[in-house]
Order: C-alpha cells, then structure tokens, then sequence
C-alpha cells in the first residue's frame, strides 16, 4: 500500500475519507448524476498575522531543498511576500448525499466489481477507525450524556457502512467489527515498563489504521507525483463536510497520541542504538531533535481542533482520566497525603505523557525571563542520580514514587540550563527543540503535548543511558579538543581573512570548557550566593542530545569552513588538474614503450576527486585527454571564454582591429557542500537560522522526505519497493513519521564521511605542490621575465608549455610534464605518502 505510511495517522484518515466523498461525487458525474454534488469550500481571506507567516515558512521550506544556498537565503522579502499556493479540495460533501450517490452508482454500474479496490480500502479503513473510536468512547465514558454523544457521531459510521454494502460484492466484503476493551487498551499502557528499554506502544490494540498485513497490500488512492498530480487532484477535488465537535476532538487526540507514542518508540530505539555502538552520538541526536518536530507539525494540524476544546493539555487531562477508571483506579485518590498523584496511575500517565505535562504546566506558572535574574532550581526536590535511577525496581508503589522523584528532580534540574541558553547564552550558536519549546511555553504560558514528549524523550534517554549518561559528554570533550587542534593549524596559515574569521569562530564554539568548567558551570559558580550549597552543573553531563547536536553542528560548520578555505584560492583545483595530466602522460609513455613504468598516486587528491566528482575541476563530462584540452580546460576553469579558440576571422574585432581575450564564468569550477541533509539539519538548529524565530512552521513528514530523498536517502528503499506491484517503478514509497526518523539517523551517518573530509590538508598540501613547482620547474623551463608569477599562475603556464603554445628555455614541449611529475613524487616522498600503481 502507497500512503498507508506516508502520512500521520489522522492525515491518512482525512485523505480516505476525502477520497471516499470524491470517487462518490466524480463516479456519479460520470454516470449523469443531474442533482447538485457539493458545495464550493470557502477558501476565506487571505491568511494573516501567525497563520501567514507560518504558510510562508513552509513555503521556502521547499525552496531550502534545491541547495545550500537558498537554504541560506530563504529569508528574501520576495519569498515572503508571495501567497502560498492554495492545494487540497475544492468542494464540501454532505454525508447525507452518500448514500444517495452510492445507490445511484449501483444502479448505473453492470458490475460492481468494477468499483476500484482503492475506493474499498479507504472506506474500510475509515470504517474501522470510527467504529474503533466509538467503542473505546462508550467504554470509558457510560454515563447517559455520553452514550447519547456517542450515538449521534455513530451516524456517519452508519451511512459509510451503507454505501459499503451497496457497493461492495457480498464476496468481498471483510469484518468491520473494531470492538476495543478498553481493558485491553489500559493493561497495554500497564505493559510500558520503566526498566525495559524497548517501549511498548499502548495504541496497538487500536484498529486505527493497523490493518493487517494482507490488508496494508490492498492498493490505494494513487498518490502523486510529477506524472500524475493532475489525477491526484482529481480524486481528492471534494472534502467530508466538517465536525468540530467535542467527540471529533477527542478522535483526531487518539489519533495523535498514536503517532506520538509510535515516534517516541522511535526515539527510544535511537538511544538504544547509541548505546549499542549501532549508530553515532550526532546520528541520534540529530534524529531525535527532527522527531520533535515531527510531532509538532502533526499537533498542530489538529491544534485549531483542539483549541475550541480547551487545548491539548485539557483534552489529555481528561483522557488520562478515563483511561485511569477504565482501569479501576481513581486518578485522585493518593496513598499518602504528600503524593504527587496516586501510583497506581502511574504507568498510565507514564505511556501517555501526562506526568511531564503536570511539570511542563507548573514551569508555566512559575518561570519568567527577567533582564536581572534567571531562572534557579534550588534542589528541594533532589537531584536526579543516573546511578540511584538505574537500581529501581521499576514496579510497585514504592517503584513508581522513587522514579518520579527521579524524573521530577531531572526536569526541575534542566529547565534553568534551557532558559539560559535561550536568555543568557545569546549568542550561542544553536536551540534544539525541546529548548524552543520551553521558551515559547514561558512566552504563551500554554502547555502543547509536543513539548511533553520532548521532555519524556529526554526522560527515557536518560533511562536507556542510566549510569553511562554522561558518554555523550564524553565524546564532546574528545572531539572538542581534535577540532580545536586541527583549527589552530588551519588558522595558521589561512588563505583569506575570512577564512581566518570563519575559523576563529569555529575554535570559539568547540570550546566547551575555560580552565576546567564549562559555560553552563561558570554561570551558576558566579551566581552562587555566599555560603550557599550547590551541586556542580551537570548540563552537559545529562544531556546526550545536546552534546550531539553540538558535535553535528561543529562539524557541519567545519565542512562549510573547509570547502570555502580550499577553493577560493584555486590550490586544490590546479593540483588536480595537474595530477590528472601528469597521471596520463606516464600512462601514454608506459604504453608506447610498452614498459611496466608506474603512474603515481597521490591519495589525498584521489580521495578530493572522488568526493567531489570530476565536474569540479574539469569542464564537461570527462577528463582531457591531451595536453591542448588540459590547457583549455584550464583557463577556461579561470574565466576564459572557450570562443578564444575560434578562429580569429570569425571573432568579433575590437578597437583597432584587435581581437579582444573574452571572459566567461560558465567554465569556473566550484568545489561543493557534501552531506546536504546533515547541512539542512544544522542548519535548522542554528539559533540565528533562517526561520529560527520562536513562532516558525516546523518541518513535517513529506518535507523530511522530500529532503532525503534530494540525496538519495531513500533510493535503497524505493528500489525495494518497485518490486511490489502496487508501487510504480521508479518512485519512493512514503513513510510514517516513525521511519523516517530513523531514516534521517541512517542518512546523518553516512554522510559522516564526506563531512569530516579534510579540505584543509588539501589545500595546505596542494599550496605546498605548487609552491615547489612555481621554484623548481620554473626555473628550467620558464624565460626569467615569466618567472615572476604566483604558484597558481605557474599552472597555466606548464599546460601552455606542454600543449606547445609556449616554448621552453631548455628541452622539448614533450618534457615538461616528465619535470613535474619529478617534482611530485619528491614532494609525496616528503610528505611520507608517495605511492605508484602501473601504466598497464
């Protein structure tokens, strides 16, 4: 099935009963249907105000995805100013007209086995998932008010289910039954144990699209794409008329917690991964940063939804609630008087994120950025001990109060930390998402659950790290002090003052402590009041997700930094330009003395080549093959036009009759950013970012994919999919959030290589190359008045020489590339990296 996994699950449910209301009117238009089909949906005004500009960040969100450059510059007035393109349906369908449309239909069709198997499984899905809502409803809410509630809402189940019959063949028809217990559904959040690693997802009971696997084959709506976005249109042109009401409310909140259960297993696997050795401290960070934001894109397509019903929090309270007296326990009946709620629920509000809600709400009230003062925590709710926390024993009363004192003292303990890096660390480079959250949970004082599964994210790492908590903070340290280093040198011998910038800025960044402590601890030591106790700073220590973002973020920016520093120059560009002549000329003379003569092989610049592609250092698609194409495909590479090859006749004449050298910037190579997705992912934890602003659109499922599918991410997986008949070759197949997730850790590792490449002994080596060969070769081959020119100059010069347009002082044209590769393997066998492979 294409979209089963593409969207989150109350996308994919809208999407079905969109399809469903649009084969129904379109079928019947066909067929001569001469009633009215719908209504046209009002697009109202113009958007405005916060809805407008979260439009237009989605907008460039899109334009970010064609390169690194409009990724930096996606903050044009132009981009901003356009009204984004309105997509989606175009008329509202009255559920009163489905039957009527299905009856119609029957009755022109010979067949009905003609009725497309899309159209049948979209149907049975929304049939499925309303009838399931319907029973978790009426079990944990039976009192008369409710059930009434209940059989109002049950009338779209009815009709869906008539059409289903008139237009299904009695031999096709499956089980529409989705009878849930909410017994099952309560002891299924029972089963999330703290101690177990692996979190169980309470919501698999729920026939809310988990078909099963002969099911998820069935085909489905086709989706679109480049080729068929016209049809898809077409078969989504009507919508279901709205429902805003209380119990829609609480059907789109179940979806939605399904989804953010099922990420937070995700999250949970990264961690366990981490530990593991399966994947790197940045991959995981990275990833767990991006769920996030995943869950706020699909929270706040329903937030409107759940605003007009007392917003998310409100809507959790009460259903935690029920879920608690479907399980026989009163939510507010407490063991002791001093409890923070009744154990018993515990495990209930531990699946469902309201223990971090009660916190995240009492932050709200108590917490404000203020220009003299930060936040404190004065520690009289303990401190959270990665050693204590791991010797629970995760069931029972006792169990459960010890580990809430434990994730209570972790919260209270990191929520200053957070705030001063959004008040007090100002110019600090990057905010991951949790920390995004909380300033703007300070600014509005409400409470999103997006912002409760960041913080039980951090809980659970911290579980699944226990005691070796701190290994992310460890392996910052070690790359902090490698980066420092190898920057120090760089700066050294920089080839521009910005590179110099660039790289000082960097140094300024990966230095994470002064004279022992890091930034967070000085704070706090110099805010410690006289005489006052107070537990050294454990920021960096507790939060693995942090130090690997840092380490993402510092070796993103030091790639960028690198390419710059080797290309502007043009060191590493001629030196490969020159090696690649020097390489084929001792195969040429290998081949005509029919000799064993080996070739040498600088490493370093194979590797360059390797990663950059031939594109950026030679014009066209292949290497030159001569001398002459390897002088012309130098200057060209230095502006100068190709038409100066053209005979003089029929080149346009300037003044006095000479013809003039032409200039062209289409021949200039450029080296290129490697590793975009881990670029884009820097980027938008950058706090100075394009759209970095606390109210910003963040990124949602299709543009995660779209993002790594740019970089051939999901190519291996698309490949897999083109086998199914269901999928069209050629195309990728969507995902849940929860896979791409892991898709995302998977991509920011295997682009690890290509980031930490280092351009900077490139292009220190390549200066050195040239350097000896602008004192050495020049010397013997150059007239004195020539001699006076720069390493990088002398280039053109040898491939003039070589292609014969200029003559030596000693020898033949044919030597001169038999000088340099003399000077080459001197200088490989002074750097200790010379090596040689056969000209046969």
């Amino acid at each position: 099935m294409l979209s089963a996994n593409f969207y989150s699950t109350y996308q994919q449910y809208k999407r079905d009963t969109n399809a469903v209301a649009s084969w129904l009117a379109s079928t019947a238009k066909q067929h001569g249907y001469d009633g009215q089909i719908g209504t046209p949906l009002s697009r109202g005004s113009r958007p405005e105000g916060k809805a407008r500009k979260l439009a237009n960040q989605r907008q460039r969100q899109r334009q970010q995805q064609q390169g690194l450059g409009s990724t930096m510059d996606s903050n044009s007035k132009n981009a901003s100013d356009q009204q984004p393109q309105q997509t989606g349906p175009a008329y509202v369908l009255a559920v009163r007209d489905f039957v009527p449309l299905g009856q119609f239909i029957a009755k022109k069709l010979d067949n009905l086995a003609k009725v497309p198997s899309h159209f049948t499984a979209s149907l049975t899905r929304v049939i499925r998932a309303r009838r399931g809502f319907m029973s978790i409803y009426a079990k944990a809410n039976s009192d008369d008010e409710d059930a009434k509630t209940n059989r109002t809402h049950a009338y779209f189940v009815t009709v869906l289910e008539t059409v289903y019959h008139i237009l299904v063949p009695a031999e096709s028809r499956v089980n529409l039954k989705a009878d849930v217990d909410m017994a099952v559904l309560t002891s299924g959040m029972s089963a999330l144990k703290s101690s177990q690693h692996t979190l169980a997802n309470p919501f698999g009971v729920l026939p809310i699209y988990e078909p099963s696997e002969a099911f998820l084959n069935a085909p489905d709506v086709p989706a679109s794409s480049s080729t068929d976005d016209d049809t898809d249109k077409q078969h989504l042109l009507y919508t279901v008329e709205e429902d805003n009401s209380e119990y829609e409310c609480k059907f789109a909140f179940v979806m939605l917690l399904q989804d953010l259960i099922s990420l937070r297993q995700e999250v949970a696997a990264l961690w366990q991964a981490y530990d593991d050795g399966g994947i790197s401290l940045a991959a995981a960070a990275t990833s767990a940063n991006l769920a996030v934001e995943l869950a706020r894109a699909m929270e706040e397509e329903i937030s409107p939804l759940l605003e007009r019903h007392g917003g998310a929090l409100t809507v959790l309270s009460e259903f935690f609630a029920a879920a608690c007296v479907a399980a026989g326990h009163d939510p507010t009946a407490k063991a002791r008087p001093k409890d923070d709620m009744n154990f018993a629920c515990y495990d209930l509000g531990h699946a469902l994120f309201h223990h971090v809600a009660s916190i995240m709400y009492s932050v709200a009230g108590v917490v404000s950025f203020d220009a003299k003062s930060f936040p404190r925590y004065s520690g009289a709710f303990g401190y959270y001990d990665p050693q204590q926390s791991s010797t629970i024993v995760q069931d029972g009363l006792v169990g459960f109060r010890q580990q809430w004192a434990q994730e209570k003292a972790a919260l209270l303990e990191l929520v200053p930390n957070l705030c001063l890096l959004t008040d007090t660390f100002q110019s600090f480079p990057i905010m991951d998402e949790f920390t995004r959250g909380l300033s703007l949970l300070i600014k509005t004082k409400k409470v999103p659950l997006w912002l409760c599964f960041a913080g039980q994210n951090y809980l659970d790492t911290l579980r699944i790290l226990g005691p070796k908590v701190d290994k992310g903070y460890r392996e910052l340290k070690t790359f902090s002090q490698e980066t420092v280093a190898l920057v120090q040198h760089a700066v050294a011998k920089a080839p521009s003052t910005a590179s110099k910038r660039d790289l000082e800025e960097i140094e300024r960044i990966a230095t994470i402590t002064s004279g022992g402590s890091d930034m967070f601890a000085l704070i706090w030591n110099a805010a410690r009041r006289r005489g006052e106790a107070m537990r050294p700073c454990n920021f960096f220590q507790h939060h693995p997700l942090f130090c690997g973002l840092m380490i993402h973020y510092v070796r993103s920016r030091l790639h960028q930094v690198g390419v710059a520093y080797a290309a502007r120059p043009g060191a590493a560009l001629h030196s490969v330009q020159l090696y690649a002549a020097v390489q084929q000329h001792q195969q040429q003379r290998g081949k005509q003395a029919s000799s064993e003569e080996e070739a040498l092989e600088w490493t370093l610049l194979d590797q360059l080549l390797d990663r950059q592609g031939p594109q950026a250092f030679f014009v066209g698609s292949e290497t030159p093959s001569s001398p002459e194409a390897h002088f012309k495909n130098y200057c060209m590479s230095r502006q100068i036009s190709p038409a100066n090859w053209l005979a003089a006749a029929n080149r346009r004449k300037g003044k006095k009759g000479k013809v003039p050298v032409k200039m062209s910037g289409a021949g200039v190579r450029e080296l290129k950013f490697a590793g975009q997705f881990s670029l884009l992912c820097a980027h938008r934890m950058a706090k100075q970012g394009a759209n970095s602003g606390l109210v910003r659109a963040p990124w949602d499922v299709e543009y995660v994919q779209q993002a790594l599918e740019a970089q051939g991410h999901l190519l291996a997986k698309a490949r897999v999919d083109s086998k199914n008949k269901n999928v069209k070759s050629g195309t990728t197949s969507p995902y849940h959030p929860s896979a791409l997730v892991r898709r995302a850790a998977d991509a920011v590792d295997q682009e690890v290589s290509d980031m930490t490449f280092d351009y900077f002994s490139v292009h220190q080596a390549a200066s050195e190359f040239l350097q000896q060969i602008h004192d050495h070769v020049t010397s013997h081959l150059l007239r004195p008045e020539m001699r006076s020119l720069t390493p990088v100059d002398t280039v053109g010069f040898v491939f003039s020489l070589a292609a014969g347009s200029l003559e030596p002082s000693e020898g033949g044209n044919e030597v001169v590339l038999d000088h340099v590769a003399r000077e080459m393997g001197a200088f490989l066998d002074s750097q200790g990296t010379a090596t040689t492979r056969p000209t046969a």
